[in-house]
């Protein structure tokens, strides 16, 4: 278990990125153009799984999520997903696919956390529901989106990276 920045190694109880290494680990992608997903620590090469866990005093790995699905704020690491999960059970999907969806960016300078929906909630309602679920200060959205259709994959799961660049397009909310 590693730092998400420093990579630096972490005490057990402490969240961080879980880093794998062994003969069993693949020793990397063919012909690819994109950047190596090992690291060096410890003269030992590790595979950056993109897993945020923490492994607790008895050595048990406990997830908490994929890297992608978290956003940085005031320090703490957010998880979308725990935001998410309010809206889900108030809205839960339909026949015509799900109802609502939480992504988020980071930048350098900031962080948007975004609850698109197809259903009419403001932004005040939303930020009060998590806060009535225990969510405070930095855990709250930025934006409540209202939209047509959540996009989905081919699988029926909710397209977060289509999500994610609808909030770097800035497209105007309508809600």
């Amino acid at each position: 278990m590693v730092d998400l920045k420093t990579h630096a190694p972490l005490p057990s109880g402490s969240l961080g990125m879980l880093l794998v290494s062994g003969s069993n680990v693949f020793p990397g992608y063919l012909g690819s153009e994109r950047p190596s997903p090992f690291v060096e620590t410890e003269g030992k090469r590790w595979f950056q799984t993109g897993d945020v866990a923490e492994i607790d005093a008895d050595g048990f790995v406990h997830f908490h999520g994929r890297l992608k699905r978290f956003v940085k704020a005031g320090g703490e690491m957010l998880s979308l997903p725990a935001l998410e999960s309010p809206f889900v059970r108030l809205y839960p999907a339909t026949r015509n696919g799900p109802r609502v969806a939480v992504e988020g960016l980071e930048t350098e300078n900031a962080r948007r956390i975004v609850l698109f929906t197809t259903e009419a909630i403001t932004l005040k309602d939303a930020n009060t529901r998590l806060q009535d679920e225990g969510f405070y200060g930095v855990m709250r959205l930025d934006e409540v989106r209202r939209v047509e259709k959540i996009p989905v994959l081919g699988t029926g799961k909710i397209d977060y990276q289509r999500l994610r660049a609808m909030i770097g397009e800035r497209t105007p909310a309508k809600v």
